[in-house]
């Protein structure tokens, strides 16, 4: 992942940060702020200012970086209530771990925390996540693998109804089920020919019908 890539990746799970917390807000529930200041210093520290050199920083969101600024307007933007002493202990807190990190690594340690993590954190079940929209955030209590699966039935579900909104008919209905050549007696390939030549016999109602319709019968 680029480092602009890694930038936009944090904003968004910002972004979805704020709109889990104001839902929890809607609803009369108070949130704890000490987890949510623990995600908040991650993910402003994943994204430092001067993060693509000094020209690009210069256009960059002020709030990317972290420092008791940028961790006080998350704060504020998620309705926490929270002093400004937990705020300066966590800001040194997270700098401490990055810079152990660093050192462990080699290099400089930007990797932001992982959606499975943050979920955990902050309790974020998948009603709320779906509710206020977090699709970065894996919800408690669901693996990555059973996520998968919920988003690949989705996905067929949509394939499905997209199909069925241009013409395409459900599996019960379709030929292989229906087998419309049996009732004119014909092999289906005869019936496809026949069809494609316009010149399918009409069927008989059924009540005319008194036997079998053989395929003499119906072809002269």
């Amino acid at each position: 992942m680029s480092r602009l890539s890694r930038r936009r990746d944090i904003a968004i799970k910002l972004s979805q940060l704020y709109r889990v917390a104001q839902l929890h807000k809607d609803r009369g529930e108070i949130l704890d702020p000490a987890p949510w200041l623990i995600v908040f210093a991650n993910l402003l520290s994943a994204a430092p200012e001067k993060w693509l050199g000094d020209r690009k920083a210069r256009s960059a969101p002020e709030w990317f970086g972290l420092s008791v600024s940028t961790l006080s307007l998350a704060a504020r933007r998620a309705g926490l209530s929270v002093d400004l002493d937990h705020i300066r202990a966590q800001v040194a807190a997270t700098e401490q771990w990055r810079g152990k990190e660093s050192v462990r690594l080699g290099r400089n340690h930007y990797v932001a925390m992982r959606g499975d993590t943050i979920g955990r954190l902050l309790g974020i079940t998948a009603e709320v996540r779906r509710d206020a929209a977090a699709w970065t955030i894996v919800p408690y209590g669901v693996t990555r693998e059973e996520l998968m699966q919920q988003y690949t039935e989705r996905q067929r579900c949509r394939a499905r109804d997209k199909k069925r909104a241009n013409g395409a008919k459900p599996h019960d209905q379709s030929l292989s089920r229906t087998k419309p050549w049996k009732k004119l007696a014909m092999s289906r390939r005869t019936w496809e020919r026949r069809r494609a030549a316009g010149t399918l016999p009409e069927l008989m109602d059924s009540a005319t019908i008194s036997e079998p319709v053989s395929a003499n019968r119906i072809l002269h």
